[in-house]
């Protein structure tokens, strides 16, 4: 019988435990170190990007009021009037505007070869990642919040993984130049561009001698399906597009010199005047990557 009452004993103690120790493992350590982890990739070919500057802000500390997780704002952020009881709802732009800076805490880290910074043994609490510098031809990433302990599963994880919540994606630059070819008709002060994505305008610009008829849309996300199209012909002339790599070349010829007896020298001066600008283009290009 006392064989039979230990072991009965014993087994409820061990039920007993089980509980605690499952009890133990979802309750979060407020002494306890975190560590977060951001990876940057390009969105289309995924390639991790190196020489990012990423800055690393304190805005909350975490503690427990009522037996509930409570956030409150670090001296930098005090200018904040976003409620904290709910963080789904927190706007990192609005926290970012509210920042003083000079008063804040923060880290500065640049991303490695892998596309990723560590910030190690950090308090617990909410921070706000920010992009600091610009890689060159690539987009930059909007500023985000990341909670530390995450919970994950029910269970607290002080090692966090995370990533912006806007994507990256490589930027190009595209050129624009115009070229005249007329011998009857006056050519206007400026005439309207636009580059399209199919069927939608991007971005306009004016040409003019004010530019020398050319202009460039700098920073646009990369793709092939771009051109570039002259919104208003001026009357009496016919428009000609071309297009070398990301250079768009808008010609206009007047039908008057394309009909009558100087078409032939119209068409060697458009001619010569297409080899002078790729001639241009791929010296340019050689020189560059040298």
């Amino acid at each position: 019988m006392k064989k039979i009452k230990y072991l009965l004993i014993t087994i409820f103690m061990f039920l007993s435990f089980i509980p605690q120790v499952f009890a133990n493992n979802n309750e979060i350590n407020l002494s306890k170190k975190g560590v977060i982890t951001i990876t940057l990739n390009e969105l289309e070919t995924n390639k991790p990007l190196e020489g990012v500057n990423v800055k690393l802000y304190k805005v909350a500390s975490l503690g427990i009021k009522d037996n509930n997780l409570n956030y409150t704002y670090e001296k930098g952020f005090l200018n904040c009037s976003s409620n904290l009881s709910n963080l789904n709802n927190l706007n990192s732009k609005d926290i970012e505007n509210c920042l003083v800076q000079d008063e804040s805490i923060n880290q500065i880290k640049t991303t490695n070869k892998s596309g990723k910074v560590e910030f190690l043994s950090l308090d617990l609490g909410l921070y706000l990642a920010v992009q600091e510098n610009k890689l060159e031809g690539y987009s930059t990433f909007d500023s985000f919040l990341i909670t530390l302990p995450e919970n994950i599963n029910d269970k607290w994880n002080y090692n966090v993984l995370s990533k912006p919540k806007t994507d990256i994606y490589e930027l190009m630059d595209f050129k624009v130049q115009k070229m005249w070819f007329n011998m009857y008709f006056n050519i206007p002060d400026t005439i309207e561009i636009a580059l399209m994505k199919g069927d939608e305008v991007i971005q306009k610009a004016l040409l003019g001698n004010h530019n020398d008829w050319t202009y460039t849309f700098k920073d646009i996300p990369k793709s092939d399906d771009y051109h570039a199209v002259e919104l208003n012909v001026p009357k009496g002339f016919k428009v000609v597009y071309k297009e070398y790599s990301n250079v768009f070349m808008i010609i206009n010829i007047d039908y008057l010199a394309q009909t009558g007896q100087n078409i032939i020298l119209v068409i060697i001066l458009f001619g010569l005047g297409l080899i002078l600008v790729f001639s241009g283009i791929i010296f340019i290009r050689r020189k560059k990557y040298e």
